[in-house]
């Protein structure tokens, strides 16, 4: 548990004050989805698949929708 910790420590010194796509390298973007919807203000579905690299050098793929709170 210990160890883990200090995993999760160390990643959140690497990742604060960044923005979320530069840490999740998602490719082709320039802002996230929560980005887009605030921008809008309305529903947002992504039309294409976002790919990005996962922590152990896999490739994790996603589509996702996005609702503003009211």
């Amino acid at each position: 548990m210990e160890s883990r910790r200090r995993d999760v420590d160390g990643v959140r010194e690497q990742v604060v004050g960044k923005h979320a796509y530069d840490v999740f390298g998602t490719e082709g973007q320039d802002e996230t989805l929560a980005e887009t919807v605030i921008r809008t203000g309305g529903v947002v579905r992504e039309e294409s698949i976002r790919s990005a690299a996962t922590a152990d050098g896999d490739r994790a793929h996603a589509r996702a929708l996005g609702v503003p709170e009211t």
